[in-house]
């Protein structure tokens, strides 16, 4: 019984976790949009979203709707940029997680607003119920089938990285994998649907041996390779899936320890979409990775310095809370210089929240001992007794103002 418990509720997991990565960049189509004159207009609501373009994005799709009002694919899109929105709206990045696909998945106390979340459900519902129109006169429908599959995916992901719930996540994430079972089960070519069962293929591959025969007797199976040679197929002969595939093939790359190809991965799609500064944060975590931390490090600079001097849509990085983060992981790095030049900075912005303010100011102390300038490091740490208490920071500071910081021994609240 535990064993099962056990199969289930990771198996969950992970379905629900790689599901919110594989929806967490890009919109889904399908091969209904073959038709040039659609996808010569839908283009640029694509190129839209996988660059945070969200408003020039919502513009096309929202013409698309008016022109096109029987589509399944303009609603369904219109609700991904609601998603997207309410994901960068509520975002805490942590650069010591790879970005996908526990990026969004923290707990929040932030709640969608009331008429945003109300109109993500219309879009999607209205998707959902210009399919069911297609599949009543026509059950093997396979763009329908797609639609139908893509809007539970997006349900799925949005129960995961919006409302925390792995159990509406694992049931949507479910529908999904069937809609696209079904399509190949009479269309083998459809490879837009191989990413999905690619995706559910290494996760029923990745259950420990000594658990398979439970997966088996459940009805599911499945390996890595066949995982991730499906999730290949997508990449190679889908036909508007690649970019997503992409960004699954490097999600999968990386949990494999493929760091060098999960690298190419990455520039490959900050390549074709430079304004999208999360596909450069992902380059620079995998450099890291890879224990290149130099040039690692040298990528997050750069991060910060387009989004400083307003590079398109870098905007969207909440610059309060990152030079934290940012001069966290440089000091976690050992490029203190760094660290102090992001950590100041944080400090000195009135706009800085409570957390990070108090956190750079422990940072900051610890790295003053180690350059041996104790006055300046008991500044930091008294001024932390005057602030908030966040993340132990309080108790550290006090400990850190009886014994200088000799490093690189984690601190207690591990800021």
């Amino acid at each position: 019984m535990l064993i099962g418990r056990w199969l289930r509720i990771n198996r969950r997991k992970r379905i629900a976790e790689c599901l919110a990565a594989c929806f967490l960049l890009a919109p889904l189509p399908a091969q209904s949009l073959r038709d040039p004159l659609f996808m010569d207009q839908a283009r640029p609501g694509f190129e839209g979203v996988y660059n945070l373009d969200y408003d020039k994005a919502e513009r096309v799709f929202i013409a698309l709707n008016k022109e096109n009002p029987r589509h399944p694919a303009p609603p369904l899109y219109l609700g991904i940029i609601d998603w997207l929105r309410e994901l960068f709206r509520r975002q805490d990045l942590d650069l010591d997680l790879f970005i996908s696909p526990s990026f969004f998945t923290k707990e929040t106390k932030q709640m969608m607003p009331p008429a945003r979340r109300k109109a993500f459900f219309d879009h999607l519902q209205e998707c959902q119920d210009l399919t069911q129109k297609i599949l009543v006169k026509n059950p093997k429908s396979a763009d329908a089938l797609y639609f139908l599959g893509a809007s539970y995916g997006i349900l799925a992901s949005f129960s995961m990285t919006v409302d925390h719930s792995l159990h509406k996540a694992f049931s949507y994430g479910n529908k999904a994998y069937d809609c696209d079972r079904q399509i190949l089960s009479f269309d083998p070519n459809y490879y837009d649907a191989y990413m999905t069962i690619g995706l559910y293929e290494y996760i029923v591959g990745s259950i420990p041996w000594y658990l398979k025969w439970l997966a088996a007797i459940a009805g599911y199976h499945g390996t890595k390779d066949e995982g991730f040679r499906y999730v290949d197929l997508a990449v190679t002969k889908g036909v508007y899936v690649k970019t997503d595939a992409e960004v699954m093939q490097m999600v999968l790359r990386t949990f494999e320890g493929k760091s060098n190809d999960a690298l190419r991965n990455a520039q490959a799609l900050h390549h074709d979409f430079p304004r999208n500064y999360i596909f450069q944060i992902n380059i620079a975590q995998i450099q890291e990775k890879l224990g290149h931390s130099d040039q690692a490090a040298s990528e997050y600079l750069e991060v910060m310095r387009q989004a400083e001097e307003g590079k398109p849509n870098y905007g969207l990085l909440p610059l309060a809370t990152f030079r934290y983060a940012l001069g966290n992981k440089l000091f976690k790095m050992g490029k203190l210089a760094a660290a102090k030049g992001q950590l100041l900075k944080s400090v000195a912005n009135p706009g800085t929240p409570d957390r990070e303010r108090a956190l750079s100011h422990l940072r900051l102390g610890q790295i003053l001992d180690l350059e041996g300038k104790r006055p300046e490091a008991i500044q930091h740490y008294q001024t932390v007794l005057n602030l908030k208490d966040v993340d132990n920071s309080q108790e550290t500071a006090r400990k850190l103002l009886q014994k200088p910081y000799r490093g690189p021994q984690p601190m207690t609240s591990n800021p």
